[in-house]
This record gives structure tokens, C-alpha cells and sequence, in this order.
């Protein structure tokens, strides 16, 4: 599979998500109702196409199951699931990735493994380098290049990068097709800013 972010981000526009605040969920090995309960999300979907965005302390996601897990959108940037979520996540298949970018242009990368977070930062591309040690191998090329320098005007950070390093480390498919299902099927209420609980 080619894991080229732009390809990923021309996927996102072709099904109608604007990817400049968005959360993007990957869990391998769960069901849409195992990940909406850890999310803390309300179970039943209100069928709108997006939840009243006046009320700040809400947002919802919209999740498709695909081959081998879940697929779950949300549309701020600022319901992403707090690290100890990610890592419940994780558990039920063995990974799960978040990716999120916002209107202050917050862009976290987070991966678990087996019920334990592996690396997790609020502005990923802006880490030390002691703190690259935990990103997983398979995923420090891509890593590498997506950090910058914040002497330089470099912006290789944009694109969808920290989604194709969720898909490599999931080694979930996701289709246009299953997005526009994802939101076809409804969203699903949560709380907004829990990433530090």
C-alpha cells in the first residue's frame, strides 16, 4: 500500500471532510460500539449532518467499520481521545492511531500497541529528539521527514501525514467509500477537550 499523504488527503476532499480540523481514529480489531463506549460517546446517532457546533463542549464523531477494524471522523480537531483512551483502544485489536490537526494548528500523533501508548504529542512535528525514541520503527522515515525545524519556514509537515503513519501502524484500508459511509450512518455525541484526562 502507498502511504502518501497527499493521496490520503485528496481521499479525505473527494468524500466531502475538510481536513484542516479533523480527528481521524483508527482502532484495528474493534466495532463501531466497542470504540463509540471508550469514546465516551452517546450510542444513539441524532441522523443531522453535523452536531450543533454552537455548543463548544460538544462535538461528535462519525464511525464505519472497515476490514479489520474502525474508521471513526470528527470534525473540530478537538475531541480527540485523552492517551489513556488511545491505549484502551488499542486493546481491543492490538493498535489504534489518532491524528488531529485544529484552528490553532495543534497536529498530534498518537499510537498504541497492545494497551499501551508507544508515542503521543500534542505538535508531533515539533518533538525533541530524545523523544523520537518511542516512535516505532516502521513509522521514524516518515516520522523523520514530517518534523521541522522551527528555524526554517520548511512546511513538510502538511498533508495527511500523521494519517498515513495511523494506517502503517494499524495496517487499516480505508476507502472514500468507507468514510462517506462513516457519515452517512450519523454522529455520535462526545465531550470536546479530554485529551489531558
Amino acid at each position: 500500500m502507498d502511504h502518501d499523504p497527499l493521496l490520503y488527503e485528496a481521499m479525505f476532499e473527494d468524500a466531502g471532510i475538510d481536513g484542516e480540523s479533523l480527528t481521524v481514529l483508527l482502532v484495528r480489531g474493534g466495532t463501531r460500539a466497542e470504540v463509540l463506549r471508550l469514546l465516551g460517546a452517546e450510542p444513539e446517532a441524532g441522523r443531522e449532518p453535523y452536531p450543533d457546533l454552537e455548543d463548544i463542549d460538544y462535538s461528535g464523531y462519525a464511525l464505519a467499520e472497515v476490514d479489520g477494524g474502525v474508521v471513526a471522523v470528527e470534525h473540530t480537531g478537538y475531541a480527540d481521545p485523552s492517551p489513556r483512551v488511545l491505549a484502551a483502544l488499542s486493546a481491543l485489536g492490538g493498535a489504534a492511531a489518532v491524528t488531529r490537526s485544529n484552528i490553532m494548528a495543534h497536529e498530534r500523533f498518537g499510537c498504541a500497541r497492545d494497551g499501551a501508548v508507544l508515542f503521543d504529542a500534542d505538535e508531533f512535528m515539533y518533538v525533541e529528539e530524545h523523544e523520537k525514541e518511542s516512535v516505532p520503527p516502521e513509522l521514524r522515515p516518515m516520522f523523520d521527514r514530517a518534523c521541522l525545524d522551527p528555524d526554517t519556514d520548511d512546511d513538510a509537515a502538511t498533508g495527511f501525514v500523521g494519517y498515513a503513519m495511523a494506517a502503517m501502524h494499524t495496517g487499516l484500508v480505508v476507502t472514500g467509500d468507507d468514510l462517506a459511509r462513516a457519515v452517512r450512518l450519523g454522529y455520535h455525541r462526545v465531550r470536546t477537550l479530554t485529551y489531558l484526562e
